[in-house]
């Protein structure tokens, strides 16, 4: 579940109110009172959209198709299992929605004939066929949105579009229903076949619709499908890969077992499960009989020949030069290198401090109890033993301060100390500490292996990688490694005096420590965090309430996109003035050819009609252009039917020059500045200071050049292509059609006088909710690469819920709003086709009473 306690009034809400979203209202007047939405202002996501749900289903479905599957799972199969046969029953509702579609054009072709010269049905059935024509239109709307709002609910894979599919299906789809009628009406004229004006009208709704299942639906769904099929192939074959079974491992008072027959080349790796043992009376105890082990099955480095054994007390420390193996042996201790040859077994729970501490973006606080609960004398001694206790009191907010990403805000050795408080405070039986000591100077070393290692881990099994040499007398066991071997295992009094290899190396590790410590020299231990977290609290003026400083928090813009964006954008594209005028020119362009070509069409079916038609009991008004039609000889009227095809195959020409025009210079446009802001927005990372990097974690910054450079690239040249085409076509049909009735001008101010309002009401909303959006999918990514960079802490501490369960968190708040997202497009959608059926039924009232009148 999400942090916010603000329940989704849809579970609550009745039919009507889910059918068309009303149940959304309140959060939108919530935003238009307040001027800006946050993230607590939302509503719950649903319990059945959860990803923890969602992701156990899938998994016990993936599981059991693994399990049944005879070697052949399929993703696709067990995804179905887990969500349901929803989506596909949903698309049964498409069979209303296609039929009415396809109803209008007919209803409105026997409509047309009322509008004859000579009408051919009576003044009662074109009223019955107006109201049929209103009901098929409202119904095609309520069932399209409910249809979509379902299958999108329902949306697992969503992918990109691509760049050149789709100039293409963006040229195909403003040319093709022209160049459809050039080939079919050059058909009919060649073999002399006559149409009229109905013919004309029916067959340009069925084109229309054609063009929207063939050229937007269907390109569409074969994009997805396509990368669907490529995105289900990689995440099957990562499913596939070998499970981890470490968790077994880090049961308490467990035991790992790990036998495997020996490599060799040209034989098959024989591996056999962990043995795992559980019993309350076996003491702690770690086994090491250790033949090889390696990463890779064909790697050169491997460990061998390392034969060890530790209870409690004892204190082991490994040492040898660089490379020998040191690291790479606590993490056969751990599992994470496979052991080909040998037995390893660990009594008991055990914690893992890693060379490199892993600090994740939160508290100290947090960072060190680890999901773990709260207890007082246990956190102040565990700071005090790794002295921490100084470092805190120089911070503003103590434990409660933030450290950033990846521990950003803290020096190496503070890293490494509440590395080493994590594993403190665990109470494990084993520790594996692998150079803990390296990043503090000698003071701090001393304190951290008298108070931690000597007493606070005093009856622990401590196995300890080190290169201090001063610690070494104080060792029960020294392993000493040399190219992954041990070469030899003693006391230190017993390598001293039987090992001259021994004394050498303690000389080179000696020269090598002094060497490291003369660059430490230069690092200032706590001054820069002290400061930039006391500027921090200066400028927010907040005072210590035990809480953790949110300095880390994203914050989003506020209020409407000022038009310095869009002419930033512009001007990055091709330049302000000459980007208006060119893109103007040849919008303008393309409608008037679009326009034309309609009107061109309607002339010709008109002259066909009053060419072929037989007028029969009926009086008609004197029309010259009628008995001009009807008088012509053969000849004449043939002439007449080339010149009209010749100029519409003119008309139609110019309309495809002009569309692929527009459509390279949009997209001309729209990657140049996709490319011009990238950089400059690259240019300026690179030339941020160092404090920047300090107050924005990595997943913010991959956010922006991720998803928000994709969108910018992939989907706004698509915004921009429907938002113009539908601003120019609303404009020339309002004129067109005021034009032939001039008191639609009235239903048309009306209607688009309430699309201004309803916009109005939704657009605050609407644009708070895209910049939550791109704020709460910022943690995502900070949370994966967090996750990933401290795979091996997590594994040893048993910790994968918790990493987890913060990551579905995160995702969810980011779910919640994309759900919120979808049905404001769903509520806006169903008004807008509302307010433009009102206006179809007052522009056919009007033609009606003028008609009848």
């Amino acid at each position: 579940m999400t942090s916010s306690a603000n329940p989704n009034p849809s579970s609550r809400a009745g039919r009507w109110s889910r059918f068309v979203h009303s149940w959304i209202s309140p959060l939108l007047k919530k935003s238009y009172k307040q001027g800006t939405l946050h993230l607590h202002d939302l509503y719950d996501l649903l319990p059945a959209l959860e990803s923890t749900n969602l992701t156990e289903k899938l998994e016990i479905n993936w599981l059991n198709e693994v399990k049944h599957s005879n070697g052949n799972p399929n993703l696709i199969r067990a995804t179905l299992k887990s969500i349901g046969w929803g989506p596909l029953l949903t698309g049964l509702m498409l069979i209303p929605t296609e039929l009415t579609k396809f109803a209008q054009p007919i209803l409105l072709t026997l409509l047309m004939g009322y509008f004859d010269l000579c009408p051919t049905i009576s003044t009662p059935y074109a009223w019955i066929l107006a109201v049929a024509t209103s009901i098929a239109a409202l119904t095609n709307s309520l069932i399209y949105h409910k249809f979509s709002s379902m299958l999108k609910k329902r949306e697992i894979i969503r992918c990109a579009f691509r760049l050149f599919l789709d100039c293409i299906q963006t040229l195909l789809s403003h040319t093709y229903i022209s160049v459809t009628f050039l080939m079919m009406y050059g058909t009919m004229w060649s073999l002399g076949i006559h149409f009229d004006t109905r013919f004309f009208a029916l067959a340009s709704c069925m084109l229309g619709y054609m063009r929207l299942s063939i050229i937007d639906f269907f390109t569409f769904a074969v994009r997805h499908l396509v990368h669907f099929l490529a995105a289900r192939k990689r995440i099957q074959t990562f499913l596939l890969l070998d499970e981890s079974e470490r968790d077994n491992r880090l049961l308490s008072i467990s035991m790992m077992d790990i036998v495997s027959n020996r490599h060799t080349e040209g034989q098959e790796i024989l591996e056999e499960k962990p043995t795992i043992v559980k019993s309350i009376k076996t003491p702690p105890r770690v086994l090491c009989n250790l033949e090889q082990a390696r990463w890779d099955p064909t790697g050169t480095f491997s460990l061998k020949n390392i034969v060890f054994d530790a209870h409690p007390g004892d204190l082991i420390c490994v040492i040898g030069p660089v490379g020998a193996g040191k690291s790479s042996l606590l993490q056969t201790l751990t599992g994470e290198i496979t052991t080909f040859d040998g037995k390893v077994r660990l009594y008991g729970s055990f914690c893992y401090v890693p060379q490199e501490p892993w600090i994740f973006s939160s508290s100290i606080k947090n960072n060190i109890l680890f999901g773990n609960e709260y207890d007082p004398k246990l956190f102040q001694r565990v700071i005090s033993v790794t002295a921490l206790d100084s470092d805190l009191n120089d911070l503003s907010h103590g434990i409660n301060t933030l450290v950033g990403d990846q521990g950003i805000m803290l020096s190496g050795g503070q890293k490494a100390r509440v590395n080493l408080a994590r594993a403190l405070y665990r109470d494990a039986d084993i520790y594996l500490l692998d150079d803990p000591l390296s990043a503090v100077d000698v003071k701090v070393s001393k304190h951290i292996f008298d108070q931690s290692i000597k007493n606070y881990l005093h009856n622990k099994i401590c196995i300890l990688v080190t290169h201090q040499i001063q610690f070494l007398q104080d060792a029960t066991k020294i392993i000493v490694l040399n190219q992954g071997e041990m070469v030899a295992m003693g006391t230190y009094e017993e390598l001293i005096s039987t090992s001259t290899s021994f004394a050498r190396l303690l000389e080179d590790i000696n020269q090598h420590e002094h060497e490291q410590e003369i660059e430490n020299e230069k690092v200032t231990v706590i001054k820069r965090l002290s400061e930039v977290n006391s500027m921090i609290s200066e400028n927010g003026n907040q005072e210590d309430d035990g809480k953790p400083l949110p300095i880390n928090i994203e914050t989003k813009q506020e209020g409407i996109v000022k038009w310095n964006v869009y002419i930033s954008y512009i001007r990055a594209g091709i330049g302000l003035t000459l980007g208006l005028t060119i893109m103007l020119v040849v919008y303008c362009g393309q409608q008037a050819f679009a326009i034309t070509s309609n009107w061109w069409l309607a002339e010709w079916s008109n002259d066909e009609g009053h060419r072929h038609r037989v007028y029969d009991n009926c009086t008609i008004a004197n029309d010259p252009k009628v008995d001009r039609i009807r008088s012509m000889s053969e000849n004449e009227w043939n002439e007449h039917r080339n010149q009209r095809f010749y100029i519409f195959c003119g008309i139609v020409t110019g309309l495809f020059s002009v569309t692929l025009l527009r459509v390279v210079i949009t997209e001309f446009i729209c990657l140049n500045a996709g490319r011009i802001l990238h950089n400059k927005m690259f240019q300026r990372l690179i030339r941020c200071p160092i404090h920047f990097f300090d107050m924005n974690p990595i997943g913010r910054i991959l956010n922006r050049f991720t998803k928000d450079v994709a969108t910018m690239d992939d989907n706004l040249p698509l915004t921009v292509f429907d938002f113009l085409n539908c601003l120019f076509l609303v404009f020339g049909t309002i004129a067109l059609v005021g034009i032939l009735n001039p008191f639609s001008f009235i239903p048309a101010a009306l209607a688009a006088f309430a699309m201004l309002l309803l916009r109005a009401r939704f657009a605050h909303c609407l644009r708070d909710l895209k910049r939550i959006e791109g704020v709460t999918r910022s943690p995502v990514y900070s949370q994966l690469s967090s996750t990933i960079n401290g795979l091996k802490v997590i594994r040893s501490y048993h910790a994968e819920h918790i990493c987890s369960r913060e990551f579905l968190h995160n995702l969810d708040d980011n779910t919640r709003v994309n759900y919120l997202l979808l049905t404001i497009h769903r509520w806006a959608g169903i008004r807008f086709d509302w307010i433009s059926l009102s206006f179809i039924v007052a522009v056919t009232l009007l033609a009606m009473i003028a008609r009848f009148t």
